[in-house]
């Protein structure tokens, strides 16, 4: 369990990072320019990849550890501080992504994931850049196999933004699937990728 919180817990601030970067202010109508100290925001670019996970019938789905969605149009594939990650062509602006991690895990793994203890890795992740709020836990399945999808506020300086981290639990491993939603303008396309999520086996 310890394992999974800490590769959670990288990669829910990895995308929240990402997001901070061209996000919006709350209840702003405009994208202003944003200035992030270099203490909270590492730089990162986002450099060209070609991703041979992606199915040759429809470049946009993306297959990742057996499990599969359709990225939202524009968006391209590349690491971030580590961890892969869906982005759109224009990134930073809009900062809006999509993260994927995987760890080996055991259906003990599972019965700790309660909603009050990831409530908790989510608080203490964010504890001293920013804080958590709106926090819902759904246990269920996807197929064969059991998922946790879990969603918060994030909020970090003036960037708010909405996380969904979703982890599916199949083949001994955890497959964790990030959508960090931090502009109005793609909350379609977001809830569309969730949506599309399957397990290929």
């Amino acid at each position: 369990m310890k394992k999974i919180i800490l590769v959670l817990t990288a990669a829910l601030l990895a995308a929240a990072l990402a997001s901070c970067a061209g996000g919006k202010k709350a209840d702003d109508t405009t994208v202003p320019e944003t200035t992030v100290p270099e203490t909270t925001v590492p730089e990162t670019t986002v450099p060209e990849t070609t991703v041979p996970d992606t199915t040759e019938t429809d470049p946009s789905v993306f297959v990742f550890e057996g499990l599969s969605l359709k990225l939202p149009d524009g968006f391209k594939l590349t690491e971030i501080n580590g961890v892969k990650t869906a982005v759109a062509e224009t990134y930073p602006s809009p900062a809006d992504n999509i993260t994927f991690v995987s760890v080996p895990a055991t259906s003990a793994d599972l019965e700790e994931m309660t909603a009050e203890n990831m409530k908790a890795m989510f608080e203490q992740a964010y504890s001293g850049i920013g804080t958590v709020s709106d926090f819902t836990y759904d246990r269920g399945k996807l197929g064969d196999a059991d998922c946790i999808v879990c969603e918060l506020k994030a909020t970090i300086g003036e960037v708010e933004m909405i996380q969904k981290p979703c982890s599916y639990f199949f083949d001994g491993k955890c497959v964790t699937v990030t959508f960090t939603t931090a502009t109005a303008e793609l909350a379609d396309q977001m809830t569309a990728a969730y949506n599309s999520v399957q397990i290929v086996k």
